[in-house]
């Protein structure tokens, strides 16, 4: 809804949901963006407590300059990105509307594959050699 107003849609006023997990309405109305404890409800896409899209409406709001947005590094290019297919929450979205909504063709079978991670320490170097090791040539 703020992109579609500021593409020129004539939006007078914006109506955000939220539930017990209420992050960006402590951060806008408070100026608290302190991260609590999350509590899963019917809403699993509210079941947050840092938002992959704020930091896009930081960004806007700081007249699209990078370099005011607080915590992004300025000297590097900084992509922000985030999805939230309907499939991703098949539960809350056959409860809600009594239609579940099937996998896109690309991950069919998605859920019914063995789950596979690695626990590394964190640290960068760690991280990178993890990678290296599992690099294909190109």
């Amino acid at each position: 809804g703020y992109v579609a107003s500021k593409m020129g849609l004539p939006v007078a006023k914006l109506v955000v949901a939220t539930n017990v997990n209420d992050i960006l309405h402590r951060a806008l109305s408070a100026g608290d963006y302190s991260v609590g404890t999350v509590q899963p409800t019917a809403a699993p896409s509210m079941d947050i407590q840092v938002s992959s899209n704020f930091e896009r409406l930081l960004f806007d709001l700081h007249d699209r300059d990078g370099a005011r947005g607080g915590d992004l590094p300025a000297d590097v290019p900084v992509v922000t990105l985030a999805t939230a297919h309907p499939a991703k929450f098949r539960d809350a979205v056959e409860r809600a509307s009594g239609l579940r909504p099937s996998l896109p063709a690309r991950v069919q079978g998605l859920f019914d594959r063995e789950e596979r991670y690695a626990t590394l320490p964190a640290e960068l170097g760690a991280v990178e050699a993890y990678i290296a090791e599992r690099a294909v040539a190109a």
